[in-house]
């Protein structure tokens, strides 16, 4: 990692940012690239806006002023600093900087909002996110002692997914931090739980990556589509010792994963099911093999 670039709008979130990637620049010699993007009226009317324009003279200078409060700060000695002012859409700027200078790592703040706020507040920060080919690390909160001990990687696994995750690994690395795989299941492509262990398994089989790289190596997952458990109530009392589970995914998947749950039971199955009367159920119950009764 060589250089770090942090786009700022000189708020106290973008404040935030820069005291984190000037930990990790002393940590990792590397350079430290400060953004001011000012995305002028006239970035809307043009492709470019002439830098000798009194506009964007007048907020090019104030941008330089403002960069010279924040180079003084005790936080950033020690360390080489680059101050950039440019003329452009926020996010569109920060991919085209990343690009022409090689960065390596974009950290940028994002208010600690929610909801609609969030929404609005973090808009560039998420485009950003979405469609840059360099890893963004987003600070929310101001952290003097930044250590991530500790990374999620959320995937379904797919093979598009290997490069990325090679990037992924990269860093895990460079922080000496645990790596926790999280294999995302939706309601239209839901996969068992041995399904998805299995996937996880074969995506991992590419990288030198030990079970003791990883944290309690790959995270299964716990639920069983909507299916649960009812351990007490009078629908229990009715079935004494037996096992009650209720299943409300109200799909074909849902049935085929029930089931797959359902053959792992060493007992006699017994099944209640509740339908429309206007819709037609014949592939729900077929995908239920050794039932008792149906």
């Amino acid at each position: 990692m060589k250089k770090i670039l942090v786009p700022t709008d000189f708020s106290n979130e973008a404040e935030n940012a820069i005291k984190v990637a000037a930990q990790l620049s002393r940590k990792h010699n590397c350079e430290l690239i400060l953004l001011n993007m000012l995305d002028l009226p006239l970035t809307h009317i043009s492709e470019g806006v002439p830098a000798d324009l009194p506009e964007a003279v007048y907020f090019m200078k104030l941008a330089h002023k403002q960069f010279e409060d924040v180079m003084s700060k005790p936080y950033l000695s020690d360390i080489t600093v680059t101050e950039m002012v440019d003329i452009h859409d926020i996010s569109t700027g920060i991919l085209e900087t990343c690009k022409k200078e090689d960065i390596d790592l974009i950290v940028m703040g994002s208010h600690g909002a929610s909801g609609f706020q969030e929404m609005f507040i973090g808009s560039n920060t998420e485009k950003v996110v979405r469609n840059s080919n360099v890893p963004v690390l987003v600070i929310k909160h101001e952290d003097d002692n930044f250590k991530p001990e500790k990374f999620v990687f959320a995937s379904d696994f797919s093979d598009e997914i290997k490069k990325p995750f090679e990037r992924v690994v990269a860093f895990a690395n460079k922080f000496n931090s645990h790596l926790h795989l999280v294999n995302i299941n939706t309601p239209n492509n839901f996969k068992s739980t041995k399904v998805a262990q299995k996937i996880m398994d074969e995506f991992m089989k590419d990288f030198d990556i030990k079970d003791e790289h990883i944290q309690q190596g790959i995270t299964k997952i716990d639920s069983i589509a909507r299916l649960q458990e009812i351990k007490s109530g009078k629908l229990k009392e009715l079935t004494k010792d037996h096992q009650l589970f209720v299943d409300g995914s109200h799909n074909p998947l849902g049935a085929k994963v029930l089931n797959e749950y359902l053959e792992s039971l060493n007992c006699n199955k017994h099944i209640i099911l509740g339908m429309m009367a206007n819709k037609d159920h014949n592939e729900y119950m077929s995908y239920f093999k050794d039932v008792k009764t149906l």
